[in-house]
């Protein structure tokens, strides 16, 4: 009898820790997304970082996933659709985005594949330092001059962009929504005829 009152004790217990832990977590982001607000507040884009080409506007998507997951196929896959272009030839890495530019350091600066994703500085989001109106078009410059100029969709497949989403979506407010834009419909035949 005993036996089954502290079960129910550690029932209960194991219930109040994992209410405190998701109180603790809701409280964590309710701060963060108030910390987000005011700094947008105080520190707004001054100009609009839109690139132009011949008046028409780009679009831009960013591929991430682990290494080793199939995020170069699914980026040269998603770069033959019409009107899309991603890198090539550019003597870096994989084609990859984070060799191309100055702004923010590559994944190998903060322990290289796999490790980046557990040194918080490598996290970037919307709030970040780096994000000036300067440093966004640092990489759109630098970025730009390898894609397509005739193209309006822009594909760019980082690994490491799993975990700067929130960075990358502030600066490029332009991004594709990929349910959308790009239809997993459209992209399937291409993908799966090539494999």
């Amino acid at each position: 009898m005993s036996s089954n009152g502290s079960e129910g004790q550690l029932v209960r217990g194991k219930e109040e820790d994992d209410n405190q832990e998701h109180f603790k977590t809701d409280h964590l982001l309710a701060n963060l997304r108030g910390r987000t607000v005011r700094c947008l507040k105080r520190n707004p884009m001054k100009e609009n970082t839109t690139v132009k080409n011949d008046s028409k506007d780009y679009k831009y998507v960013f591929v991430c996933g682990l290494q080793r997951s199939g995020t170069s196929i699914l980026c040269r896959n998603i770069a033959r659709l019409e009107n899309c272009t991603d890198f090539k030839n550019t003597g870096v890495l994989q084609d990859e985005g984070q060799y191309l530019q100055d702004v923010y350091p590559s994944d190998r600066a903060y322990g290289g594949t796999g490790r980046y994703g557990f040194n918080r500085r490598a996290q970037l989001m919307e709030i970040s330092d780096l994000l000036t109106p300067e440093n966004v078009a640092k990489p759109r410059k630098s970025w730009h001059s390898h894609w397509d100029p005739r193209k309006t969709i822009c594909v760019e497949k980082t690994p490491a962009n799993l975990i700067m989403t929130r960075f990358l979506q502030a600066a490029f407010p332009s991004l594709v929504n990929s349910s959308e834009q790009l239809p997993l419909q459209k992209l399937l035949p291409v993908y799966c005829h090539e494999v």
